[in-house]
Formats: structure tokens, sequence, C-alpha cells
């Protein structure tokens, strides 16, 4: 295989032209500029009327021409690369083809080009998303329409998530601005590819439409206090089988300690469930008077550790957990009751919610079961700024936590609408009316 490389110039010996791809050309203005080796060797540069260059040679398995976009416009690297073809197709040592490169061979060469930009959380989680969606070994010239726009219906349907994980319909929540810059990075690197790693001929997407516009309406639900204080009065009977002594008992589970974690902290219930003893902090100090949690970058979504102060409800959780099993080390703070190697399994936090919502009388709230306390913890702080609340809780950004977190309230509306006088005042003023 003869395989031009702009940057290398490297060429390696195969068969003639089997992988060769014709160029679609019909009806375009095309104009030899530049012709390298003698008759029957022969190789052109020829340019489109875009500047877009091709490299064209002729078959003599199938006595017809070749023709192979170059994928760029310089065209001195153009001569250089069909001289170079001319002289091993003369020395009948190799001739011109195609080498077909894979997703995985684009991403390490890519990685490679952008090393500090490679090692950011969410390049990372948009790579493990891509490749659970395509495969690393797939050709990325072959996207279809059809593939492109089901993973866009996917995505912004919140069937998958970030990383490309099938996510339970009851978790399930639309995308819309994360899945735009998503698809951006994936177009700078198909574009990398075309004109400075000279791995394709072209962006694969270049023609594709970001979003296939599935009209989806948002449910965003918060939890109430009123649910909360519901919620927290029943937390202790939410119950889980464990084996002692070789019989089944049921037992108190951590359902309380996770919610009043999940309620105190505003973290991911999947953050929460997998945190280990040797994550806590909980000496006292003037910026953690109740200690903190250094959130692992193992179970943030943009790889990242994080350390957050504790309030009075979460180090009461911490406490209680460390007087029913002390422990010390890598151990996890939930263990699953099965395993204690494992953490407590996100199925099973999900039945220990519908149990507690079943026990406290309360009706499912839609598409959501850890996530609405979330937005509370959210909400209740839009009297702060973003960049600290969204720092506190461990969003990626401000603007994601405002665009699906952060939900206004009736009463904010309201105060809104009178051109933000204090509650207070437009009491007086609807009763003096």
């Amino acid at each position: 295989m003869l395989e031009i490389h702009r940057k290398s110039l490297h060429i390696s010996s195969t068969t003639l032209l089997e992988d060769m791809t014709m160029a679609n050309t019909a009806g375009r203005k095309q104009k030899v500029v530049y012709r390298a080796g003698q008759r029957g060797n022969r190789v052109s540069i020829i340019r489109e009327r875009n500047g877009i260059l091709y490299i064209q040679a002729w078959d003599t398995t199938k006595n017809r021409r070749r023709l192979r976009s170059l994928g760029h416009s310089d065209l001195n690297a153009a001569k250089k690369e069909a001289d170079i073809a001319a002289g091993k197709m003369a020395d009948g040592t190799a001739t011109l083809t195609d080498h077909k490169y894979t997703f995985g061979e684009i991403l390490k060469g890519w990685q490679n080009d952008n090393p500090d930009e490679a090692q950011d959380g969410t390049v990372q989680r948009r790579i493990e998303m891509f490749k659970a969606v395509f495969g690393r070994s797939f050709d990325p010239m072959k996207i279809t329409k059809f593939q492109w726009k089901r993973f866009l219906k996917l995505r912004a349907s919140g069937e998958i998530d970030g990383r490309g994980n099938t996510v339970d319909p009851s978790e399930r929540e639309p995308v819309g601005e994360n899945l735009k810059k998503d698809v951006a990075w994936l177009r700078s690197l198909f574009k990398w590819a075309a004109f400075h790693g000279e791995m394709l001929p072209r962006s694969p997407i270049g023609d594709y439409k970001t979003f296939p516009a599935p009209k989806i309406n948002p449910v965003r639900e918060v939890a109430t206090e009123e649910r909360v204080q519901a919620i927290r009065a029943v937390a202790d009977q939410v119950m889980v089988d464990v084996k002692l002594d070789g019989r089944r008992q049921s037992v108190r589970s951590c359902f309380a300690e996770l919610f009043d974690l999940a309620c105190g902290t505003g973290r991911r219930i999947g953050a929460i469930r997998q945190l280990r003893y040797s994550d806590l902090r909980l000496q006292e100090s003037e910026l953690h008077p109740y200690g903190a949690i250094a959130w692992p970058s193992e179970t943030d979504k943009q790889n990242r550790q994080r350390i957050a102060p504790l309030n009075p409800l979460a180090r009461a959780a911490i406490d209680r957990v460390l007087k029913e099993r002390p422990a010390i080390g890598s151990g996890y703070l939930f263990p699953a009751p099965r395993d204690p190697e494992q953490a407590v399994s996100n199925s099973l936090v999900k039945n220990f919610m519908r149990r507690a919502e079943a026990l406290a009388g309360l009706p499912g709230l839609d598409r959501t079961l850890w996530h609405c306390y979330r937005r509370k913890w959210a909400t209740d702080r839009m009297h702060l700024a973003d960049t600290i609340v969204a720092e506190a809780g461990g969003w990626a950004d401000a603007e994601t936590m405002r665009a699906s977190y952060q939900i206004a309230s009736q009463q904010q509306v309201l105060t809104a609408v009178l051109n933000a006088v204090p509650e207070d005042e437009a009491v007086v003023l609807e009763m003096n009316r």
C-alpha cells in the first residue's frame, strides 16, 4: 500500500490500488495543475474550483483512472506527494492507494498531537461516549445519515448518557447544550483528521445537521420541602434483606444516610453511593467547620477531584455511618448488602427511593427519582453566585446548572413581574390595591 501522508510523506508498499476509492467529481470544473512521472506511471494533481486538490493515477489492473481527494489545498505538498508516488510506481514497489483509518487510530493521532487537551475530563467523557456509540474500529467515512440522526435522537432525548450508557427511563432528561458541545468537538476532531492529521479526505459529518430537531418538552421536576420532610420521616423504615448467621433477615438500610447526603450536598446519587472512607476529610477547620468530602475524579463527570465542605445535615449522616460501620481505608461507605467489596448498586438505591415514596404515600414524580433533590439543592441557592453553586454541587459549569437544575418558583416569577420588589412589600402592595 502506498500511503501518502502530508506531514511525513511516508510511503509503504502493497498491492496495486486495491483500496483506492473513487471521488465523485461528475459535473465539477477541474484543472490539472501538476504532473509527475512518465506515461504508464504518471501521477497528476487536479484542482477543483473550491481549491481542494486530488491525486490521480492510472489503474493498470482495471484499465481506468483512480482519483482521491488529498483533503487540502497545499499545492507544494501535493507536488511532493505526486513525485514520491510516481517514483515508487516506476520502481514497481508501490502504487497510489488509501489507508482507511479507524476512529481509534484517529483518536490516537489527535491525542499525540494535543496531549494537554486530551487529559481534560470532558474530552475523555466524549471519547468514551463516541466509542460506545460507533465503536473504536469503525470507519468514520461510513457514518450514514441514519446512524447520525439516531445518535442525535438517543442523546437529545436522554436515552443514553454522556458516556454512551443506556439510561433508566425514570431518570432520562432531554439534553441540549451539552449535545451541541459534544457534536462541535467531534466535528473539530474530524476536521483535524482531514486537514492536519491527513487521515481523512474530508469530514464525514460535514454535511449533516447538528440536530434532527426532536420535539421534546423537558420535564424537570423539583422536590418540595414538604416532600423532603415526608421522605425523611419514613427513611428509617426502608429495609433491606441480608444474610446473618446463615439466615436471611430484614434490617434497616442505608437509605436515610444516602438521602440526607443527597439533600445536604446536592451531589448525584451515583457519586454518593460510591463514596469511600478514604474520601472523608472530617477534621474541622475555618473553611470546613463540619469537615469535607474529597469527591473523587472517578465518579465525577469532568474527571476532576473536588473538595467540598459539609453542612450539619450531611455531617450528621456521615457520623451515623461511622458509628454503625466504623472503618478506614478504601472500603465503600455504602457497601452492597451481598458483597461488601462493591458499592451499593444504582438499581438498589432506586428501589430504596420507590419504597420510601410508597411508605410516605407520595406519588412518583415524572421521570425522576433522585435528581429532583439535586434540583432542589440548586434552586434553593439561586440567590448565590452561579459559579460558586456549580462548584459546590459538582456541576460542569454554571450554564449547565442554570439551564437544567435551577427552576424558578411561582413566587419568584411574581417578584420578577413586580420589578424585583421584596416579597414583604409585594404583599403590602397587593393588600392596598
